[in-house]
């Protein structure tokens, strides 16, 4: 298996008097732990905590988490924007984002967007490119390569977005998930308000009157 310390592969390991050198960092958060580093006492602390709970993903498929999430993945680019609605896109190791949303002003507010790397779609992603990176996480839409992944024990949770109540849940679940509890209520209370909004404002108009409209998400 092949990993790479940077996102542009520039960075390469020392071997010094017959000692490979690897940057504490790259080490510690790949294994999923945690460095911090003390400016009064120049001490440097690795925690290395993966504890991992068991949760059922929107389709009720069983998946095994760490509590907490390092390396994040997307597969679907709307589920991506969820995920920088919550505040978690710094997370990110590799994203679909999509060409709507993925131009100049997106690398204004988030410059890693112009290199963060896009891993397909939940149908045509590479298990081979997924396994070099060893996310923590994978949130998708469901897809034709997702048993795929879960067979080689990529974590894999399948969110279901296809409607407004879903999106609420959506976005509450990737709070759960990524750590993200207050922003993501934030981001609900501001989702309900909206829609709450909009239903007083139509549920006034005669049924005969009323359009159908599709949205797509």
């Amino acid at each position: 298996k092949q990993v790479w310390i940077d996102e542009n592969h520039s960075v390469k390991p020392l071997i010094v008097n017959g000692r490979t050198m690897l940057p504490m960092r790259f080490v510690a958060e790949s294994l999923g732990g945690t460095v911090t580093y003390d400016d009064k006492t120049t001490e440097i602390k690795i925690v290395l905590d993966k504890e991992l709970y068991e949760t059922k993903d929107m389709l009720g498929n069983t998946v095994l988490i760490p509590k907490k999430v390092y390396k994040l993945v997307s597969l679907d680019s709307m589920i991506a924007q969820l995920v920088f609605a919550v505040g978690g896109q710094d997370l990110f190791v590799s994203a679909r984002l999509g060409p709507a949303i993925k131009g100049p002003a997106l690398v204004k507010i988030y410059p890693r967007a112009s290199t963060l790397k896009d891993p397909g779609t939940s149908d045509t992603v590479s298990v081979e490119f997924l396994l070099s990176i060893n996310p923590d996480l994978i949130v998708t839409n469901d897809g034709k390569m997702i048993e795929k992944l879960r067979e080689v024990g990529l974590p894999v949770y399948v969110l279901d977005k296809e409607s407004p109540e879903n999106m609420l849940k959506c976005i509450s679940i990737l709070g759960d998930l990524l750590g993200k509890k207050d922003k993501a209520e934030e981001i609900g209370n501001y989702f309900r308000e909206k829609l709450s909004y909009i239903e007083s404002k139509t549920s006034v108009i005669p049924d005969e009157n009323k359009m159908n409209v599709y949205v797509s998400v």
